[in-house]
Order: structure tokens, then C-alpha cells, then sequence
């Protein structure tokens, strides 16, 4: 049990991780979230594949 709870602590504090960043970093990491991906080959292929859970 407390090995347990311990494993859980420690899962929870490293998914808190932060990264400082300076405005102009973090504002252009937003941006790059917010752009829409340039088309590929590789996007086009996922976007015509079959989703996992559709499959037999």
C-alpha cells in the first residue's frame, strides 16, 4: 500500500513538470499549436488510414 501511494506521488509530481519560457518563446510556441499543420504525404495518409477502433 504504501509502495503504491508512493509510485502515485511521484507520477504526480512529475506531470507537473514547468519549463520557463520567456514571452516571446511561449508566444511562439502558441502560434505553432494554433497553425494548421502544412500538408504531407504522411498527414494524408493518416487522414485517409482507418481509425484503430473502426478496425475488425
Amino acid at each position: 500500500m504504501l509502495g503504491a501511494a508512493r509510485v502515485a506521488a511521484e507520477e504526480a509530481v512529475l506531470d507537473q513538470a514547468v519549463i520557463p519560457v520567456g514571452h516571446k518563446a511561449y508566444t511562439a510556441f502558441l502560434a505553432r499549436l494554433d497553425a494548421a499543420p502544412e500538408p504531407n504525404e504522411n498527414l494524408r495518409r493518416t487522414m485517409r488510414s482507418q481509425p484503430p477502433w473502426a478496425r475488425d
